[in-house]
């Protein structure tokens, strides 16, 4: 059983799961016990072993064995296959799901897409939004929902597992400090709404900085509570998450999966960073910043956007994703637009051709 430890890190890696990960879906509260026997200081109980074996649908004799291979299930690359349990809520996602989740935002570079790119277009972040739920069965809110995706649980009839979908151009940043950016919110408004009944308004909050970064972590808290079963909302939190595609201009993707269980505010230092300005002297930020010793997690820019921003470390993240790009358009495509309104309306698009060629 030697070999044990590497092949439970090639089915970790096949499956996108860090090691954080894999231990929230085992239920150990750190990774720590499955870090050792991946490098095989320590040797796996037969609960662990009877674990792993379920969870990647492969035998125990297989995992032991060290003259066994381990092939690649087929319900993991079968784009078709019907696996139990809700996608990112109760499992990670299978490589055909995300596949299919690639082809779909590939599809927005034919014109379709938010973002402009040279004389085609590329995914925004509503692309992102439709594209998880036409993907993964959910239903897209459309509209400022906390949660941009709705997935249904099939076992209890009205009740849904949240997707908060976040996508930034900001992959660069996990290769320079391992940290996914997440800006949970830009709702300014609503942010000083809340911090006037703590009596903090932008004449003051320079002064509170702890005060001021509780508030807005609790706002956002309070925002998901809406939504919670136990306050009569259809949303089952304990398995909602926030999906994070980020993406770089040499057209890299990479999806990021975070428990929607924020940092504790108490535990951070808040305050505003001093900043060197152009002519060499020091003014202090309007932004405000929360860090923990391992660098900043939080960002307010309540003056100017209201943008709150979280910068997570991806090793902390429940899954990640290979990086991947979009498959491209086949030279010549004619246009989406077009092409759905010759096939939805074909008899009055060939009356279009009629009209025209009439004197």
């Amino acid at each position: 059983m030697r070999r044990f430890g590497e092949k439970l890190r090639g089915l970790r890696n096949r499956r996108g799961l860090t090691l954080k990960g894999l231990a929230d879906i085992l239920g150990y509260k750190t990774h720590g016990y499955i870090s050792e026997i991946e490098v095989g200081r320590k040797s796996p109980s037969v609960a662990f072993l009877l674990a792993v074996a379920d969870l990647f649908g492969v035998s125990v004799d297989d995992l032991v064995k060290d003259d066994v291979e381990i092939a690649l299930p087929t319900e993991i690359v079968s784009e078709t296959a019907t696996i139990p349990g809700v996608p990112f809520a109760e499992r990670p996602p299978s490589e055909g799901e995300i596949e299919r989740l690639r082809l779909i935002l590939s599809t927005y570079q034919d014109g379709t897409g938010m973002l402009a790119s040279g004389v085609a277009t590329l995914p925004g972040w509503r692309d992102f939004e439709r594209a998880v739920a036409l993907a993964f069965g959910g239903v897209a809110s459309e509209n400022k929902d906390i949660f941009d995706v709705r997935l249904p649980d099939p076992k209890r009839a009205g009740v849904f597992f949240g997707v908060s979908c976040k996508m930034r151009r900001e992959l660069h940043r996990i290769d320079r400090d391992g940290r996914v950016t997440i800006e949970l919110s830009n709702s300014a408004g609503k942010f000083w709404d809340y911090l006037n009944t703590k009596h903090i308004d932008q004449s003051n909050y320079r002064e509170y900085p702890a005060d001021v970064g509780k508030a807005l972590i609790e706002l956002v808290f309070q925002w998901h509570q809406d939504s919670n079963l136990e306050q009569g909302g259809n949303v089952d939190l304990s398995k909602s998450c926030y999906l994070i595609l980020s993406w770089n201009r040499g057209g890299w993707y990479q999806l990021h999966q975070f428990t929607i269980t924020l940092p504790e505010p108490a535990r951070l230092e808040w305050g505003f960073p001093t900043l060197a300005t152009k002519e060499g002297t020091q003014r202090v930020a309007r932004h405000l910043r929360g860090t923990d010793s391992d660098g900043t997690i939080f960002e307010w820019y309540g003056e100017s956007g209201g943008q709150l921003k979280y910068y997570p470390l991806a090793e902390s993240a429940i899954w990640e994703s290979g990086r991947f790009r979009l498959e491209p358009i086949p030279a010549g495509q004619e246009h989406s637009v077009l092409h759905k309104a010759r096939t939805y309306f074909p008899a009055q698009w060939r009356n279009l051709s009629k009209t025209e060629s009439s004197p």
